[in-house]
């Protein structure tokens, strides 16, 4: 999966100019830095993404610190958050950046659910892959609705609060059920979910955000 993100993060880079081939170098010498950067062993056992002119200057300058993506503001942010859609682009802001490039800027029509469709099927497509990755789609956009409409009602320090505090509850409530989903490798175990009590918040965002669409449908 990592060497996928690479390929394509290089690829793009190419095509857009990123990255300069010399073309007064031989065959050889051009490829050598984009196959060390493919296949550097250390990146290919885990970690994130690290573009190409970044892996670049990291070799050219060995004395340098290498700066990760994960930050303690970042730490702090998934921990605090109220948004969902501020905690997706967060947790794993390397894979974010990359498929927001790749798929979400390319996408003509519904870029948000084919951004998600297309990380199930990078991920595998298991039934719990495809029902948690379409899932957190749906709460994503309903995230995107539901704030805008519960911000401007809390008008009072004490609706603030509760606002807040509902949504972060929410929100990690959410998390927890896209993770559990993701994880389920059968539609049996799926069907136990659905089932399941868990079900009643991710029902009441999706049905939020049908009435919120025809709201919005019904003013235009």
């Amino acid at each position: 999966m990592l060497l996928t993100q690479k390929a394509t993060s290089l690829a793009l880079d190419i095509h857009e100019g990123v990255v300069q081939l010399h073309p007064g170098q031989g065959l050889l010498q051009r490829a050598l830095p984009l196959c060390s950067y493919l296949l550097f062993f250390p990146a290919l056992l885990g970690g994130p993404l690290c573009s190409f002119s970044r892996f670049r200057a990291q070799a050219e300058s060995p004395g340098a610190v290498g700066q990760g993506d994960l930050s303690i503001r970042d730490l702090w942010t998934l921990e605090t958050t109220h948004r969902l859609a501020v905690f997706t682009r967060t947790w794993n802001k390397s894979t974010s950046r990359w498929l927001r490039r790749l798929v979400f800027q390319r996408c003509p029509a519904r870029p948000l659910l084919a951004t998600f469709a297309f990380s199930a099927w990078w991920h595998g497509l298991r039934p719990g892959q495809v029902f948690g990755f379409l899932c957190w789609a749906v709460m994503v956009e309903a995230d995107y609705r539901i704030h805008p409409f519960l911000s401007t009602r809390a008008t009072s320090q004490g609706l603030k609060l509760l606002y807040h505090g509902t949504t972060w509850v929410f929100t990690q409530l959410i998390v927890a059920y896209i993770l559990v989903a993701v994880e389920c490798e059968s539609f049996s175990k799926l069907c136990l979910l659905w089932t399941s009590c868990n079900s009643i918040l991710p029902l009441s965002y999706s049905l939020s955000l049908l009435l919120l669409l025809a709201k919005k449908t019904k003013q235009n």
